[in-house]
């Protein structure tokens, strides 16, 4: 477990602690590395340290301090990269002032792998006038995630909408979402009326304590009792100035702790009636407090975006918008006139804290299975590795990048595919690259949109067994392809992924939902499908994770170009229970 740890002052520390522990409960030998024994042994000491390991996971976070330093490591010994934030944009800027290579071409560099040479040019000018990127909100845009997730072999998140952003970056990547909690929390307590209110965990300006104080300020007339707004956590000075406009203010009395010790910190929690979290931006981040506040049944308010959106009804969610202060405002007057309300949602939340899905240790037992069958991975990996090595394949060629991008859980390849591949290209004689020596390859056809008379067809998935099935399992299914159109359907050779070619793509979603469909990765197409004609192909797809009824859909991509139902193809869908396993 590469990251930060305990004493270190990072929110990131304190969850890995926990789940360090959890893990070692359910029977795993965990080690744990920090930046003290890089220090300590040097990198090379480090890795050799990691290469002798079953799995690698990097707790990643955006602070440069807790977190550039496993960079290196990463890209030495790629892992299961945790990310607890979207954004890493600060962590990257850090590094690279911290090595004095902030205001040369690297910091170009580095956004121009991943954005357009127009965006590198206005992030550059931003630096350039003393209003960097990273101070802006706009930074949501220019997330660098990929520093991180380029080297991973498989990815934890805490949301679907990280996961979401991640699979649209690196569609083959495998992505689990695991709930963020924690073994230890505050106890609950019966909560009667509104009295205290808590802002915890620090105080930057995406956390909108502005919102928080308007609100505060229309509702201070209306009260007939008085209200304490405790803050625990160092502000920023900006944020200190919004503050100011509580002052003199009746029936709210403010309590700014500013740093506080870990004792203090959990007296707060305990004596607060109710805590508010808002963001705009959102960094793709979790809360630590908010994961605590719903463990312990604390009612909370949060913003209607990103990970928020996704906590369970009993958290009260409010639009990012500009009338967010208004709408704050009213609930706010509401709960603390109406007693009786507020005590029937703190009960909602008492009864919300006791489920399942706020259970610590089952969100560690998901980790476990995760990290034991990424050990499996890495046994086939390190196969795919020893084949590519004796058939002297140069590692940047592109069958070995492709090869590294199989994932036998989300594909029927695995050793089936590997295996009778190396075999065959062991009896020709290749090239550094992997090509054929005299041999020639026809380019693949499409280089631009299909016509609308090539969508044109359907989906079918024949015989199954997919009614009901265990959450995060692999469904395998045959899907036949019926082509009504006039042009050929078939992906790039060596499992490429280009723009304008053609796959088969699935979506999950929740039957009583109206989000956006996730889309999920891609399978390829390996036998051609003519024109007035139908072929049988075989996919797997992971089950969601989290139990409930799903509409899976299952189409075809013409990559940077549309989904096929778009022109007129109707996709296959099927209806799918998710259940878990009873004891």
């Amino acid at each position: 477990m590469v990251g930060p740890q305990p004493p270190e002052r990072s929110g990131i520390a304190e969850y890995s602690a926990g789940l360090v522990a959890m893990l070692r409960d359910l029977g795993l030998r965990v080690d744990t590395i920090t930046s003290a024994e890089v220090e300590r042994d040097g990198v090379k000491g480090v890795v050799d340290n990691l290469l002798k390991a079953d799995a690698v996971v990097y707790q990643m976070g955006n602070h440069p301090t807790f977190h550039g330093w496993m960079l290196p490591l990463m890209a030495r010994v790629p892992g299961v990269v945790h990310l607890h934030d979207l954004v890493l944009h600060h962590m990257v800027a850090g590094v690279l002032n911290e090595e004095q290579r902030l205001t040369g071409d690297e910091y170009a560099g580095v956004l121009g792998k991943w954005h357009t040479v127009s965006e590198v040019k206005s992030a550059g000018l931003a630096l350039r006038c003393g209003a960097p990127i990273w101070n802006r909100d706009d930074v949501v845009h220019f997330p660098l995630h990929q520093v991180a997730t380029k080297f991973a072999t498989e990815v934890v998140v805490h949301s679907q909408y990280a996961a979401d952003r991640i699979t649209h970056e690196f569609p083959w990547l495998p992505v689990t979402v695991v709930p963020q909690l924690y073994p230890v929390v505050a106890s609950h307590r019966a909560r009667e009326r509104l009295g205290t209110i808590a802002l915890m965990g620090g105080g930057q300006m995406n956390r909108r304590f502005d919102w928080v104080v308007q609100a505060l300020v229309a509702i201070a007339g209306d009260l007939d009792q008085p209200l304490t707004l405790e803050i625990a956590g160092e502000v920023e000075p900006a944020v200190l100035q919004v503050l100011e406009g509580l002052a003199g203010i009746e029936n709210v009395k403010l309590v700014n702790h500013g740093h506080v010790s870990d004792d203090e910190f959990w007296r707060v929690f305990e004596r607060a009636d109710l805590m508010i979290a808002l963001r705009q931006p959102t960094m793709g981040e979790a809360s630590a407090v908010v994961s605590k506040a719903m463990q312990a049944g604390l009612p909370t308010i949060v913003s209607d975006q990103g990970w928020y959106a996704e906590l369970p009804t009993c958290v009260k969610k409010i639009a990012p918008t500009d009338e967010c202060p208004t709408v704050l405002a009213t609930l706010l007057r509401q709960l603390a006139l109406d007693p009786a309300a507020f005590a029937h949602w703190s009960d909602a939340c008492a009864d919300e804290a006791g489920r399942p899905a706020l259970d610590p240790f089952a969100a560690a037992e998901r980790y476990a299975r995760l990290l034991r069958s990424h050990r499996v991975l890495g046994d086939f990996r390190d196969h795919v590795a020893s084949a590519v090595a004796s058939l002297k394949i140069d590692i940047d060629s592109p069958l070995s990048s492709e090869l590294q991008r199989i994932d036998v859980r989300t594909s029927l390849r695995g050793d089936r595919w590997v295996k009778p591949a190396l075999a065959a290209l062991g009896d020709q004689e290749l090239d550094s690259h992997a090509r054929i020596v005299g041999g020639t390859v026809g380019p693949y056809p499409y280089n631009e949109p299909l016509p609308d008379t090539g969508f044109q067809g359907q989906a079918t998935v024949l015989e199954h067994d997919a009614g009901v099935v265990p959450p995060s399992s692999m469904l395998s299914l045959r899907v036949e392809l019926t082509n009504d159109g006039d042009c050929q359907w078939i992906s790039p050779l060596g499992h490429a992924m280009r723009p304008y070619g053609i796959y088969l793509g699935h979506f999950w979603s929740p039957a009583d939902s109206t989000q956006p469909q996730a889309e999920q990765p891609r399978t390829w197409i390996e036998e051609a499908v003519d024109r007035s004609s139908s072929g049988i192909h075989t996919m797997t797809v992971r089950t969601p994770d989290v139990p409930g009824e799903y509409h899976l859909e299952i189409d075809l991509v013409q990559e940077s170009v549309c989904w096929f139902k778009s022109r007129g193809f109707i996709p296959a869908r099927l209806v799918v229970r998710v259940e878990a396993a009873q004891p």
